[in-house]
């Protein structure tokens, strides 16, 4: 099939935000914004780029929500449409211009029927809101075991999400739990080796496929029976769950199985979603009810565990319910993990100073600001931003108007390892974050505590939790959010006093090593849900 779009120049939909750029040539990119603007938008799109097709790139075309969506708006281009999906053998699939004026035609139905599911399974979810239920104490002599419940999209392969969640099933090993793991489709490659049993949970069919949040509405259903399907072969001493906007299947296998549930918060959900997001058709109508959701959530956990202070506060301001019990837990790293990918690796001789950066290109990670500090630095300094996301284009078209282009590597996203061992041949690591607009930073970088796994000295931000973690002057160099002047000075400090740099990150290390390891974060977890839990003793 690929032969047929050969010579072609194609307009690229990018249905999934993760798919990899197959190998043809590309007459523009489409958004998900450009998609919902219509099928007359898309075909006047189409003409003024001159694209011969359209290829919409997807992680999965079975499981793509939204694809009435994208079908419908593709009725009218006037050219051949295809469908890039790698979980195929044949990766290019045509897709009929009679399939697609199927799906507009269909699709007022569709929303209709989207709309009306969705509100009567987010009242489902919300039935059983004041069931308390008495825990039960783990069989004796058992193994302990934890399910855990990841539901993140699937096809994200890199990113702080799935090394969170890497590292707290880490740590629950460490601590002697088996570990079970539900989530939607095939786990990222990271999780490989870190659970004993894997129940995948089924998408919502039909309609409630048709958003993102009717499809996370849906999901609480399949992610329940997915539990208790794995529950049978691995019965659980706690449930651990990550927060997710509309979301709470955690509340109902609390009061099913009488047992502990930790619940994850890294932050206002249905926040992040208005403000960081473009929320789907029809969605304004249940952000209201996404809060009460979020509330039976907060309220049914046994313990939740908050990434920040901020993360907290926040998430509990947002939906207007205190959890019964609540614990700080910050990111954490696997020192020794990270020291064996790195065994042999060391910064060349200076000259040349390598700056190191990672991220997913979001509006509080200071991209921007890296790629202005290099152009303030002596032109022997050069730089290196590991990642993808929203500003990775402004960035780059940043460092061409700064004229440090040829100083500034780009690689884009890379596998967790392979990345380790990139910012190891670096200099100096450094975290730029800014504040965005009035809500507080409650983010808990993974890169933070992956930068002080690697022992090389770190330039930082003084924002929120980094300011907490990083000791200045010992553990690091802290400097004010958005500063750019402030940045450029800190990054000199270290460069003119290279044996500081090296004990900065020195101490960084140790006490990565001594506070900040992941079986740590689950040892706390444990104490403070219930001091009989079992712990392997060391």
């Amino acid at each position: 099939m690929l032969a047929m779009i050969e010579g072609d120049r194609a307009l690229v939909v990018d249905a999934s935000k993760v798919s990899d750029l197959p190998d043809f040539a590309v007459a523009a990119f489409a958004t998900q914004q450009d998609v919902r603007k219509g099928p007359l938008h898309m075909r006047r799109l189409a003409r003024e780029v001159g694209a011969d097709c359209v290829v919409i790139l997807t992680v999965n075309w079975e499981r793509q929500s939204q694809k009435p969506f994208f079908l419908g708006a593709l009725a009218l281009v006037g050219v051949r449409c295809f469908v890039h999906d790698p979980s195929r053998d044949d990766r290019f699939v045509e897709v009929s211009w009679t399939e697609r004026v199927g799906a507009l035609i269909k699709l007022p139905v569709t929303v209709v029927a989207a709309l009306g599911l969705a509100w009567f399974h987010a009242r489902r979810v919300l039935r059983d809101s004041n069931v308390r239920t008495q825990l039960s104490s783990p069989p004796p002599g058992n193994q302990p075991a934890v399910i855990v419940i990841w539901l993140i999209r699937e096809g994200f392969e890199v990113g702080g999400g799935i090394s969170h969640i890497a590292g707290i099933m880490e740590g629950f090993r460490e601590c002697g739990y088996r570990v079970g793991l539900v989530s939607r489709g095939a786990p990222p490659r990271q999780l490989g080796g870190l659970f004993d049993e894997h129940e995948p949970a089924a998408l919502p069919s039909g309609p409630m496929k048709l958003f993102p949040y009717t499809e996370s509405i849906g999901l609480n259903s399949t992610v329940i029976k997915a539990a208790e399907r794995l529950a049978l072969r691995l019965p659980p001493t706690v449930i651990y769950e990550r927060l997710e906007a509309y979301s709470a299947p955690g509340a109902a296998l609390a009061a099913r199985m009488g047992v502990a549930v930790v619940l994850e918060v890294n932050g206002p959900e249905l926040w992040v979603r208005r403000n960081w997001a473009t929320t789907a058709p029809g969605e304004k109508f249940f952000l209201t009810l996404g809060e009460r959701i979020e509330a039976h959530a907060l309220r049914s956990a046994s313990l939740v565990a908050a990434v920040s202070t901020n993360a907290l506060n926040a998430t509990i301001e947002e939906c207007g319910a205190a959890p019964i019990k609540a614990l700080i837990s910050p990111n954490a790293v696997s020192v020794s993990k990270v020291i064996s990918e790195i065994v042999g690796l060391s910064p060349s001789p200076i000259p040349p100073v390598r700056l190191g950066w990672i991220g997913t290109f979001g509006p509080w990670h200071g991209a921007p600001m890296m790629v202005r500090a290099l152009a303030e630095l002596p032109e022997s300094v050069t730089g290196l931003l590991i990642g993808d996301g929203a500003e990775r284009d402004e960035c780059r078209e940043l460092a061409e108007s700064l004229g440090v282009s040829a100083r500034l590597d780009m690689p884009g996203r890379m596998a967790r390892s392979d990345a380790l061992r990139e910012l190891a041949k670096c200099h100096i690591l450094v975290s730029p974050h800014v504040p965005t607009g009035d809500q507080p930073f409650f983010g808990s970088p993974t890169k933070l505590f992956d930068f002080m796994a690697l022992g090389r000295p770190i330039v930082a931000s003084r924002l929120e939790q980094i300011g907490e973690i990083i000791d200045d002057g010992k553990t690091g160099i802290l400097v004010e959010p958005g500063d750019l002047g402030a940045l450029v000075a800190g990054i000199k400090r270290v460069i003119d006093s290279p044996d500081m740099g090296i004990e900065m990150g020195k101490a960084a290390q140790s006490e990565a090593l001594q506070l900040h390891t992941w079986d740590k974060r689950i040892r706390d977890i444990l104490a403070n849900l219930d001091p009989a839990m079992p712990v392997r003793q060391f």
